[in-house]
C-alpha cells in the first residue's frame, strides 16, 4: 500500500534522524534558487550598477511586494515563476533521503508498487475546476464584495502562462513532501489512523501560518486550510495515492491564482479580478502554498 510504503525501504530510526538535515537540505536550495533567479532578473533586466544594486532593489520588492493595479514589470513574473519552482524543489530533499538513505524508488512517493493514475488525476482536476470555477463565478456574481476587471490583459495571460505550466511542479513538491515523505514516514512508526491523519496535516497547516490570509484574513481562512490540509491527507490514505489530492490540489491554485484577487493574499498576482473589498472572515479559495 502507499501509506506502509517506508517498509519496502530500509527505515530503521537512525535513517530518519539523519534524513532531517537533508529535508532542511531541500528547502535551502528552494531558497537560494529564488534568491539567485530573483537577483539575477534585477541585474539583467532593471539594469543596476552592480549585484549590490540589485540585491538592494530585491530587498525593496521583497519588503513591498507587487500588488494588484501596479503596472506588473518582467521582474515580477520572473520573481512569481521562481517562486512556483522553488516550491517543487522542497521535494529534492525526500528524493535524496530516498535513494541514499532509505533505499527505495523515488516513485514511491507518488505511487507504490503500481503505475501512476493518470486517469484519476485528471479527473480529479476536472472535478476541482468545475466546482471552484463555479463557486468563483457565484461569488462574483451574487457575492456582494466590489469585483474590479484587470485592465492589463498583456500581464494577465502572462501570469496564466506561469500559472499552467508551472503550478503543476509547484503542488507536486508540496504533495510529495506532506502526503508523501512526512505520511509514510508517520505511517512507519504508526498504525493508528488518526495518527497518520494527524501528524501530517498539522505540519502542512503550520507551514501556512505565516501568511498574510492567516494574521489578517479571519478565523474563516484558518478554517479553510484547517479542512484542506485534513482532506487532502484523508484522500491519500483512502485512495492509495497522490493522484487525486495532486488534482484537486492543482485544480484549486490554478482558480486562486488566475480567477480573483485581493489585499489578504500572500502571493499576488495579475488576476482577472480584483476584489476591492474583500471578506475579512469568510471568502474564496486560497492556494495553497
Amino acid at each position: 500500500m502507499f501509506v506502509d510504503a517506508a517498509s519496502t525501504g530500509r527505515s530503521e530510526i537512525w535513517r530518519y534522524f539523519l534524513a532531517v538535515p537533508v529535508l532542511l537540505l531541500g528547502a535551502v536550495l528552494g531558497v537560494v534558487f529564488l534568491i539567485v533567479v530573483a537577483l539575477v532578473s534585477y541585474w539583467i533586466l532593471s539594469e543596476p550598477n552592480n549585484l549590490i544594486d540589485a540585491f538592494g532593489l530585491l530587498i525593496v520588492d521583497l519588503n513591498q511586494p507587487w500588488r494588484w493595479g501596479q503596472p506588473y514589470l518582467l521582474t515580477d513574473a520572473v520573481f512569481f515563476a521562481g517562486y512556483l519552482v522553488s516550491i517543487f524543489l522542497l521535494a529534492a530533499g525526500p528524493a535524496v533521503a530516498l535513494r541514499f538513505l532509505h533505499k527505495r524508488p523515488i516513485r514511491s512517493l507518488i505511487a507504490c508498487g503500481r503505475p501512476f493514475r493518470w486517469e484519476l488525476l485528471r479527473r480529479s482536476l476536472a472535478v476541482g475546476l468545475v466546482a471552484l470555477v463555479t463557486w468563483t463565478v457565484a461569488e462574483v456574481v451574487v457575492g456582494g464584495v466590489n469585483y474590479r476587471i484587470t485592465s492589463d490583459v498583456g500581464a494577465f495571460f502572462i501570469s496564466v502562462a506561469i500559472v499552467l505550466l508551472l503550478v503543476p511542479f509547484q503542488a507536486l513538491g508540496e504533495e510529495i513532501v506532506f502526503r508523501g515523505y512526512t505520511l509514510q514516514s508517520v505511517a512507519r512508526f504508526s498504525r493508528v489512523p488518526a495518527v497518520r491523519l494527524l501528524v501530517p496535516s498539522v505540519l502542512f497547516f503550520a507551514i501556512h501560518l505565516g501568511g498574510k490570509e492567516m494574521s489578517e484574513g479571519g478565523v474563516g481562512y484558518i478554517f479553510y486550510f484547517v479542512i484542506v490540509a485534513f482532506y487532502f491527507t484523508w484522500l491519500a490514505i483512502c485512495t492509495d495515492g497522490l493522484e487525486v489530492c495532486l488534482g484537486l490540489h492543482v485544480a484549486l491554485n490554478y482558480v486562486a491564482l488566475t480567477a480573483v484577487s485581493d489585499d489578504l493574499r500572500s502571493l499576488t498576482s495579475p488576476t482577472l479580478y480584483y476584489a476591492v473589498a474583500p471578506h475579512s472572515l469568510w471568502g474564496r479559495p486560497r492556494p495553497c502554498g
